[in-house]
């Protein structure tokens, strides 16, 4: 915006007038989050407990058929584990990268299925890990809007995809996740149980780094 003064018939050069409502927001709020992050957590992780009595259970379409598979983790000794199945049903997955969909296996090997494909009788919300996370994670001025807005508050999560890394070069190189929504604040990666080696998960904030190791599992 600019704006120009007239004096004794001579107009003056044009300049910078005051900055919009926008600008001041947006200026107003990077002050804010400069101040809270220092003091705040990016990140946390953790584990529930699960058994073959209650297993997680994920139920996804054929590839070559109209048939259903189901596959379970924990699974127990007695029932097929399903996996060769869901390799052969995903498909290669890409990632984003300057708002478009890539496919590049030196960057990321991975396979996926579109939530479309699959269903799930996991919530997180079951286990009180939405609840976790917004006592970790949210900024504490968030308490005061919790006060005015109580129907506001709170952490909603939303099925995205399954992914897949299987050895020996399953991978996803260093990476910043791409915003899949104007109020997704973070990515919640849940690793299901399945007897394997390998698998280390680095998050990284700055000069600040998290760990979260799956390099071992077995399931008894």
């Amino acid at each position: 915006m600019s704006s120009s003064n007239s004096k004794e018939g001579h107009a003056s050069k044009p300049g910078k007038g005051a900055p919009g409502l926008s600008e001041i927001a947006t200026r107003a709020a990077i002050e804010h989050l400069r101040s809270v992050l220092p003091k705040s957590n990016y990140c946390c992780g953790g584990s529930i407990p699960l058994s073959t009595d209650s297993p997680v259970t994920i139920r996804f379409d054929s590839s070559s058929t109209s048939s259903i598979h189901k596959i379970q983790f924990p699974s127990s000794p007695s029932s097929p584990s399903g996996i060769k199945e869901l390799l052969l049903a995903s498909e290669r997955a890409t990632f984003g990268l300057d708002g478009k969909d890539v496919l590049d296996e030196t960057y990321r090997k991975a396979a996926a299925l579109n939530p479309n494909k699959f269903s799930t009788n996991f919530h997180p919300a079951d286990h009180g890990l939405l609840d976790a996370l917004g006592q970790v994670l949210l900024p504490d001025y968030g308490l005061r809007l919790r006060e005015k807005k109580k129907d506001l508050w709170g952490v909603k999560a939303e099925l995205y995809k399954l992914n897949v890394y299987s050895g020996p070069s399953g991978k996803f190189e260093k990476h910043v996740d791409t915003p899949r929504g104007a109020l997704q604040f973070g990515s919640l990666v849940v690793c299901l149980p399945y007897e394997h080696q390998g698998l280390c998960l680095s998050l990284s904030l700055s000069l600040v780094l998290c760990t979260v190791s799956f390099l071992l599992l077995e399931i008894e």
